[in-house]
């Protein structure tokens, strides 16, 4: 699930929330690799200081035509 920030937030950059955490600015893509992490996010969804993106793959592959036919 890859969430973007879109208000400046200070978050936790370990699972034990210990230290000084690390700054993320709108348009920064937050990491939600483990566990932990997708909880960060998560909350920040629910907070409205981040946002999930969409990720669209296309249904169908056109092949590209030649000139012989």
């Amino acid at each position: 699930m890859p969430v973007k920030i879109i208000v400046p937030v200070k978050v936790s950059d370990n699972p034990q929330g210990i230290g000084s955490g690390k700054q993320y600015n709108a348009g920064d893509e937050l990491p939600t690799g483990e566990v932990w992490q997708d909880k960060i996010a998560r909350q920040l969804i629910e907070a409205g200081l981040a946002q999930e993106i969409k990720v669209v793959a296309p249904t169908e592959v056109k092949k590209a035509k030649n000139k012989k036919g």
